[in-house]
């Protein structure tokens, strides 16, 4: 079964072991790659609400500005 283990997963269960020796529980430590990957991923997200909200707010007055575009236009 150790043959299996990715080189990850024995990093875990060492720690795990580890964790369990010292203090009798498991305190896993945060990956900080996968906060980075949720901030850019919101960053992201943020800004293509803006870029929609952009496009929705000048097509709404292009349809009712009457000024610039009248209907002889």
């Amino acid at each position: 079964m150790e043959r299996a283990m990715s080189v990850e997963d024995k990093i875990r269960r060492a720690e795990e072991i580890y964790y369990r020796r010292k203090e009798n529980s498991y305190q896993p430590k945060i990956n900080k790659v996968e906060k980075k990957h949720n901030i850019k991923l919101i960053k992201k997200m943020i800004l293509q609400i803006c870029i929609s909200l952009l496009i929705y707010l000048v097509f709404y007055f292009i349809v009712n500005n009457n000024y610039i575009f009248s209907e002889d236009f």
